[in-house]
C-alpha cells in the first residue's frame, strides 16, 4: 500500500478587532506554555546528556559509524549502543508520545484558551520535532519562542477549533466546554470554486488558524 496523502486548503477568514484580540490572546497563551515546557525540557535534556553513559554511546556509534564506511548494515556493537541510547531517551520523557502529554499537562492554566488537543498539535509536537533535529538530525540547538513568533493555532477539527457548515455557509468554532471557555465563532469566507467545495467535504485531518500581516498594514 502506498503512503496516505494529505492536501491543504486555505480559506480566509472575515473577523473584527474583538475577534483578532481574542486569537491574539490564545497565540500568547500557547507561547507563554512552549517556553514553560521548554525550559524544562531543556533542562532535562543538558542533565540526561552530559552523563558519562550518555558520552560513552555516542563515541561507540561514531566509531561504528567510522569503520562501517557507508555500509548499512549495522554491527551487534552499535545495534546495542543505538537500543541504549533510545531506552535513555525514552526513560527521560524524550518522544512524540511524552512531549505532546506533557504539553497538555502544562497548559492546564490556560485551559480556557488552549484546548488538550490545540496544546498537543501546537505545543508538544512541534517542540518533539525541534528535538528530534536535535537528537538525530542536524539541529543545534531549540529555540525559545520570541513575541509573534508563534502565529497559529492548530487542532483536529474534534475539539478545541471546528469547521461547521450550515446552509452552504462555513464558519470555524474555537470552543472547549470542559473549561467552560467562551465559544468563539468566526466566518469563513468562501469556499469560491468546486473544487475548495469537494476539498471540505472530504475529511479533516488538522485545522490551523494562522495570523498572517499583510503588506501595509501592522
Amino acid at each position: 500500500m502506498g503512503k496516505n496523502t494529505y492536501s491543504v486548503l486555505e480559506l480566509p477568514l472575515v473577523t473584527e478587532k474583538w475577534q483578532r484580540d481574542v486569537l491574539d490572546t490564545k497565540i500568547e497563551c500557547v507561547r507563554k506554555v512552549y517556553n514553560r515546557m521548554l525550559d524544562v525540557k531543556l533542562n532535562k535534556y543538558r542533565e540526561m546528556t552530559k552523563t558519562r553513559e550518555w558520552r560513552e554511546l555516542n563515541d561507540i556509534i561514531r566509531e561504528e559509524l567510522q569503520m562501517a564506511n557507508g555500509s548499512k548494515r549495522k554491527s551487534d556493537r552499535l545495534k546495542a549502543a543505538y537500543e541504549r541510547k533510545n531506552a535513555i531517551l525514552r526513560e527521560n520523557g524524550f518522544s512524540d508520545f511524552d512531549f505532546r502529554n506533557e504539553s497538555v499537562k502544562y497548559s492546564k492554566y490556560y485551559q480556557k484558551h488552549i484546548s488538550s488537543t490545540m496544546a498537543s498539535l501546537g505545543i508538544g509536537e512541534p517542540m518533539w520535532r525541534a528535538f528530534e533535529k536535535l537528537l538525530f538530525g542536524n539541529g543545534d540547538v531549540v529555540h525559545f519562542k520570541r513575541p509573534d513568533e508563534v502565529c497559529s493555532l492548530a487542532s483536529d477539527n474534534k475539539s478545541g477549533i471546528r469547521l461547521i457548515e450550515s446552509d452552504g455557509k462555513y464558519e470555524v468554532v474555537l470552543s472547549n466546554q470542559k473549561a467552560r471557555a467562551k465559544t468563539l465563532k468566526l466566518q469563513v469566507k468562501g469556499p469560491n470554486t468546486e473544487y475548495d467545495k469537494t476539498m471540505l467535504d472530504a475529511p479533516i485531518k488538522i485545522i490551523r488558524i494562522v495570523k498572517r500581516i499583510e503588506k501595509g498594514h501592522r
